[in-house]
C-alpha cells in the first residue's frame, strides 16, 4: 500500500498514516493541529494537502466529505476561547503601571499602548476596531483613524466605521467620559496625553495607533505587549489575548451594578 507521512506537518512524535487515511487518522490530525494551537480556519488550510496527495495517486479525497474532523476542531477551540480571564479595570490600572516602567519603549510609544488599552476597556472593544493588519492593508475607509476621535469638554467620541450589527458602515459613535477627578489612568486624559503628542499629520489617513516610527498597532504587536506586560505583572500571560479588554469591561461593569440590557448594548 501507499505509505504518506505527515510527520513533516505534526512534528517528530507523528507516525506515518496508511493511505488512503481513515476518518479517525483525519480526526487526530486535526485534534493535534488545534491542540497547537491552530483556529479551524487555520486547519482548514492544512487538510487540503492531505486530499490533494490522495487525488495525486488516483485516490478518494477524504477530506471533501468529512466535516468531523474540523468541526472537532471548532468545538475544542471555542472551548478554549471560553477559558480566557477577563482584564478588569484593577488589572488595567496594574498594566498601566508596569508600562510606564517599560524602559526599552521610547516615552511616545508608552503613552500609545496605554492608549489602545485604555481605549480598548473602557470602550468594550474588540481588537480589530483600534488596530490595523498592517501599514500595506491599512484602509481609512475601515480601520481607525486619528479623526475618528472627536474631543468634547467632559468626554471624547470615538466612531466605529464597521461592526457586526453596522453590515452597511454607517458608523456608530461611542462616549467615553472624562474622569470627574484628575486621575492619571482617566482614559479621556490618557488617550489625550497620546493624541496631542503625535506629528503633524494627516489625521483622516493616519492610523489611530501608530508607533513613533509610523509603523501601525497591528493585532499581533497589540497582543505581544500585553503579554509582556501581563508577565511582569506576575499573570500567566496564555490565560489572556486583546478580547480580555472588552470581557473585562463587561465584567467590570456587571460588579458595578450596571444592568445586563446596557451591557449588551454598550458591548
Amino acid at each position: 500500500s501507499i505509505c504518506f507521512s505527515i510527520s513533516n506537518l505534526l512534528g517528530p512524535r507523528a507516525s506515518s498514516v496508511s493511505i488512503p487515511a481513515s476518518k479517525r487518522a483525519l480526526a487526530h490530525f486535526a485534534a493535534h493541529l488545534s491542540l497547537q494551537g491552530l483556529a479551524p480556519a487555520s486547519i482548514a488550510t492544512y487538510t487540503p494537502a492531505v486530499g490533494s496527495y490522495h487525488r495525486a495517486h488516483g485516490l478518494l479525497d477524504p477530506c471533501r466529505h468529512n466535516p468531523l474532523a474540523k468541526r472537532g476542531a471548532a468545538r475544542y477551540s471555542a472551548h478554549r476561547r471560553a477559558t480566557r480571564k477577563p482584564i478588569t479595570h484593577n488589572l488595567l490600572i496594574c498594566l498601566l503601571h508596569h508600562l510606564r516602567q517599560y524602559s526599552s519603549l521610547c516615552p511616545q510609544d508608552r503613552r500609545m499602548l496605554a492608549a489602545a488599552f485604555s481605549l480598548a476597556f473602557h470602550g468594550f472593544l474588540r481588537v480589530g476596531k483600534y488596530t490595523v493588519p498592517s501599514l500595506r492593508r491599512f484602509n481609512p475607509s475601515h480601520h481607525a483613524t486619528v479623526h475618528d476621535i472627536i474631543w468634547h469638554k467632559h468626554h471624547l467620541s470615538f466612531t466605529i466605521k464597521r461592526s457586526k450589527t453596522d453590515q452597511l458602515g454607517r458608523g456608530t459613535s461611542i462616549s467615553i467620559q472624562k474622569s470627574s477627578r484628575p486621575s492619571a489612568f482617566c482614559p479621556y486624559r490618557t488617550i489625550n496625553r497620546y493624541v496631542r503628542r503625535l506629528p503633524h499629520i494627516d489625521p483622516c489617513t493616519t492610523p489611530l495607533f501608530c508607533f513613533r516610527d509610523g509603523t501601525p498597532l497591528s493585532r499581533s504587536a497589540c497582543h505581544k505587549f500585553l503579554s509582556h506586560l501581563l508577565s511582569q505583572a506576575g499573570y500567566r500571560a496564555s490565560e489572556y489575548n486583546t478580547h480580555s479588554f472588552r470581557i473585562g469591561a463587561a465584567t467590570s461593569a456587571a460588579m458595578a451594578g450596571v444592568p445586563g440590557r446596557v451591557i449588551k448594548r454598550l458591548g
